[in-house]
Formats: structure tokens, sequence, C-alpha cells
């Protein structure tokens, strides 16, 4: 029984990362994208089709880490 529970939680954490990067915040001109691993340039592609809509570019201005995930904010500039 131990065992079983303890595979139902490896599942479901390599499920959670590797889920695509999603949208935390906005507040225009800003965007963030919470992802994890080394999934940052999937937020930034994410965070330029938030800017494109403007015309204008996704600039990352920092990266909050996190122990499951971080958080990339970026700037439309």
């Amino acid at each position: 029984m131990h065992r079983s529970l303890v595979a139902l939680l490896l599942i479901a954490l390599s499920a959670c990362a590797t889920s695509e990067p999603r949208r935390v915040g906005e507040t225009n001109p800003m965007v963030s994208y919470a992802f994890t691993g080394d999934r940052l340039d999937e937020a930034r592609e994410k965070a330029q089709d938030d800017c494109d809509q403007y015309g204008l570019d996704a600039e990352l201005i920092d990266v909050d880490k996190g122990t499951i995930e971080n958080v990339a904010h970026f700037e439309c500039r």
C-alpha cells in the first residue's frame, strides 16, 4: 500500500514537472509565466505572443526561483 501511494505521488509530480508554462500575472505592460525545469524559453515564447498584440517585444525582467516552479516576469517593450 505504501509503495503504491509513493508511486502515485511520483507520477503526479512528474506530470507537474512536464506541464507547459502558464500565465500567472498580467499588468500592462508586464506579463508573468510560471514554469518548471528548463522551460524558460517556452515561457519567453508565450510572453512574446502576448506582447505581439501590441507590436512589442517581450523582455525578461526577472525570474523568481521557487522550490517547485519558477516565475519569469517580462515587460512588453
